[in-house]
């Protein structure tokens, strides 16, 4: 007899890094329970307050089992469907409101905030990214950002180390850029005219590119301002490299920031500065699967029938 499905709903804000976030965790439980996963958008502040007060937020196909969500519009609506179905609500981010509001909270160890039994706290954010055990040879991913709160940016300074990277590798490369690459930089990575370099624009490509093409490359050099970038890297088990956005550093390290370094100092990630000085482009240590981990504390603490 096949086992009934579990039926979670995703609380939605139209961010695609936040839809990326839960659609990884609903991934991930699919590999301990049967999920039937439901897309439901956020209701705007006065809607989901009238919702919470009145239990009244509406049904979406079918009454969930889990609801989960991210991104802080999210949160009045996560608290409203929990009053009106009455399941448990996990929010993935540490949220403006009290934390006690929310049954389980996953929140990145860069946010600082202590573990209990209510909080997990990840290795950066949730992504979709699994290993893949047939990877191209010879094969390697340039990810780009771009302007960042956390980091300065210079389009001739990024430019000039990915192509001292491609001068001393006989790996292939594919850039991928991002929404927040500038113009600027495809231009001028393009006027370099390099060898060995495919451009794929972020337009080009749709929601399933990355974590299709991310796994089956050798290595990946990331932008420091791309911190999600670096986690998904890490989660695939390719070795990454961080390239410097800018030559100019920030007047005060960010709380992003102070994560890769902690990530380099346990040899996670190589900067390009020490790559440059001859250390060698290895994978991590361990594996980095934060998705199937928290998928698995969730699926036992409240899915799975004993």
């Amino acid at each position: 007899m096949t086992a009934k499905s579990i039926i979670v709903w995703r609380i939605l804000d139209g961010k695609p890094g936040h839809e990326n976030q839960t659609q990884g965790l609903v991934e991930a439980l699919c590999d301990y329970v049967p999920v039937q996963s439901i897309e439901v958008p956020c209701q705007t502040f006065i809607k989901a307050a009238s919702s919470l007060l009145w239990k009244s937020f509406p049904l979406f196909e079918s009454p969930p089992d889990l609801i989960i969500g991210a991104g802080h519009r999210t949160h009045l609506s996560l608290l409203a469907a929990r009053r009106r179905w009455k399941c448990p609500v996990i929010v993935l981010m540490k949220p403006d409101l009290p934390r006690h509001f929310f049954d389980m909270c996953i929140i990145p160890v860069h946010d600082k905030v202590k573990a209990s039994a209510s909080i997990l706290i990840t290795d950066g954010v949730l992504n979709r990214i699994k290993p893949d055990p047939n990877r191209v040879a010879g094969s390697g991913m340039l990810l780009i950002g771009g302007r960042s709160k956390h980091s300065h940016w210079s389009d001739q300074h990024v430019v000039n180390q990915i192509e001292k990277i491609i001068n001393n590798s006989d790996v292939y490369f594919t850039i991928a850029t991002s929404r927040r690459t500038p113009p600027s930089f495809v231009e001028a990575i393009k006027y370099r005219n390099m060898a060995n370099l495919n451009i794929v624009l972020a337009e080009e490509t749709g929601s399933d590119w990355l974590a299709q093409q991310l796994p089956q490359c050798e290595q990946a050099w990331v932008t420091e301002d791309s911190v999600s970038m670096v986690y998904e890297a890490l989660s695939a088990g390719v070795a990454c490299g961080v390239l410097q956005s800018s030559n100019k550093r920030p007047a005060k390290s960010s709380r992003v920031l102070t994560g890769l370094d902690r990530l380099k100092r346990e040899n996670f990630i190589l900067a390009f500065a020490d790559w440059a000085k001859g250390a060698t482009l290895e994978p991590a240590p361990e594996l980095l699967a934060e998705s199937s981990r928290c998928a698995k504390i969730i699926a036992e603490k409240w899915l799975i029938k004993n």
